[in-house]
């Protein structure tokens, strides 16, 4: 069985592609399964992926019509063997040879089924950030709501080891048909988390990709964008703060993110100016329902519930497209 599986969905990124699969197959851990789900790629991506797949043997190699990047992962998710799951994704790479043993070393020596690895990125200023005591294993649940509360929270996968029984045993899985998809599981996979650790180094080095569906500026990509925000929005409701099963505080953290992301979305729908894609926007806005099921914890959110009961969903949404508008959201 190999130690780690490590998931690499890809699409279109023939211009990194070699940089991404050299930086593991360079790994001093040699123990570990490479799975590529090629995504309906166009360019010459799946190509490369069958010639490094014809030179190493602990390569897997799939390849479907293009589902998107969640069905990918969900696929690498239930093809993997190995004890430990990193996921990459095909225009980013590995920080250094030796991260995934160094990773696994500190994983295994301090039993945690969660190491929060490190992001380096291109063209920014990078620092190590202090999360908390290294040599201090804590609950999944005291990390979420102590990096949420210090804004030090990264709701994506990529950089961290997970223990592949963490999903198992709770059947999770990648929300599919939408972008976005780390923001929903990722603070899920906290959540179920007994043992939490912290990689003090930089784990994951990634490349700044402006056709990326997260940086693009198409109409295309910003109505993904704004749909992945709604269901993340709605999806962390729902299993935080409309379930018996979170504390007080996290229901009130969770309730103020939720909001967050779905005022994110509402504010940045100025960016949609053809009339067909502002229709399907305020009608995903709509059908969400966050702002009328959001509970009042504090002065914000109380302040927001009253102005949508006096002035109604539909009014307050195009209000927050304009503001999104005026202040370039």
């Amino acid at each position: 069985m190999p130690f780690i599986s490590i998931i690499i969905p890809v699409y279109n990124s023939e211009k990194y592609l070699n940089n991404c699969i050299e930086s593991v197959l360079q790994q001093t851990l040699t123990e570990i399964e490479i799975i590529l789900i090629d995504d309906g790629s166009v360019d010459n991506s799946f190509r490369i992926c069958e010639e490094y797949s014809k030179r190493d043997k602990r390569i897997i190699l799939i390849h479907q019509h293009n589902k998107g990047q969640s069905v990918a992962r969900n696929i690498g998710l239930k093809l993997a063997s190995g004890s430990y799951i990193f996921f990459l994704d095909s225009d980013d790479r590995l920080y250094q040879p030796d991260t995934l043993e160094n990773m696994y070393k500190k994983a295994k020596k301090i039993q945690c089924d969660l190491l929060i690895g490190q992001f380096y990125c291109e063209n920014k200023e990078n620092h190590l950030e202090e999360y908390f005591d290294e040599t201090k294993l804590i609950s999944g649940r005291e990390a979420l709501i102590t990096l949420l509360k210090d804004k030090k929270f990264q709701g994506v996968v990529c950089s961290n080891l997970y223990e592949r029984k963490l999903f198992i045993h709770h059947g999770l899985l990648f929300k599919e048909g939408y972008i976005l998809e780390d923001e929903e599981l990722s603070p899920k996979l906290f959540y179920y988390a007994d043992r939490v650790g912290v990689f003090k180094n930089f784990s994951y080095y990634r490349t700044k990709n402006e056709n990326s569906t997260t940086q693009s500026e198409t109409e295309t990509a910003i109505f993904k964008r704004i749909r992945g925000l709604i269901m993340v929005s709605a999806s962390l409701w729902n299993f935080f703060v409309n379930g018996d099963h979170s504390t007080e505080e996290e229901k009130q953290i969770m309730n103020r993110r939720a909001v967050i992301f779905y005022l994110m979305a509402a504010l940045s729908s100025y960016k949609i100016k053809k009339q067909n894609y502002i229709q399907r926007t305020e009608i995903e806005l709509i059908n969400s329902n966050i702002l009328k099921k959001m509970k009042i914890f504090d002065i914000k959110t109380g302040i927001l519930y009253w102005v949508v009961k006096i002035f109604g969903k539909k009014t307050v949404i195009r209000l927050l497209r304009n503001i999104g508008r005026i202040t370039k959201f």
